[in-house]
């Protein structure tokens, strides 16, 4: 279970740095002032920008990664308040050579992206209840290119679901969860081409 941080819904923020092998970046702020905002979230790594001045000529190799957050919420009244949030992630590794014929390259990369919508609804001081739907989308891919030769191997496992979760506090010190959710799961072992 993870949760992302809400966007400032008073004033904009921004935060990043810059560090030996990656850089990060995070924009917040409002889109409707107390109301609604927004949050972004970025980070990249350039390990294979460093590593390419010292490759031979002809050769090309790299390891990188990036990754995205967003979220929006919007707050429609005291007792309802919306939210929309995504993340885009891949890993990437690479060799490459070149020759008088042609290029050759292998290459693995694996990633994530998900989308998520999510309401949450006060009842009363005792209730409430949060109904999520969700697409999860998870791809493992391994390709390769040898003169005119290509080939691809790719597995993924993919997930639309739903879910309506209910806390009711009866008393201070006692609480009950309930509640209902459905995942309909995509496998795929091994996609050839």
């Amino acid at each position: 279970d993870v949760s992302m941080k809400d966007g400032n819904d008073k004033e904009f923020h921004g935060e990043g740095g810059v560090g030996i092998i990656s850089s990060r970046l995070t924009l917040e702020g409002p889109i409707i002032k107390n109301r609604a905002s927004f949050m972004v979230s970025a980070r990249r790594t350039y390990l294979d920008q460093l590593i390419r001045p010292f490759l031979p000529k002809g050769t090309d190799a790299a390891y990188y990664f990036y990754d995205l957050n967003a979220k929006l919420n919007y707050r429609f009244s005291d007792k309802d308040r919306i939210y929309l949030s995504g993340y885009m992630g891949k890993d990437v590794a690479f060799t490459e050579q070149k020759d008088f014929y042609d290029t050759s390259r292998y290459q693995t990369d694996w990633g994530n992206k998900t989308l998520t919508f999510r309401w949450n609804h006060l009842y009363n001081a005792k209730l409430f209840s949060n109904a999520t739907f969700l697409y999860n989308d998870y791809v493992f891919r391994i390709q390769q290119r040898q003169y005119s030769d290509r080939g691809m191997l790719e597995s993924a496992i993919r997930d639309v679901g739903g879910k309506i979760d209910y806390d009711y506090f009866p008393a201070i010190r006692h609480k009950i969860k309930f509640g209902a959710a459905y995942t309909y799961h995509r496998f795929i072992p091994s996609l050839v081409e």
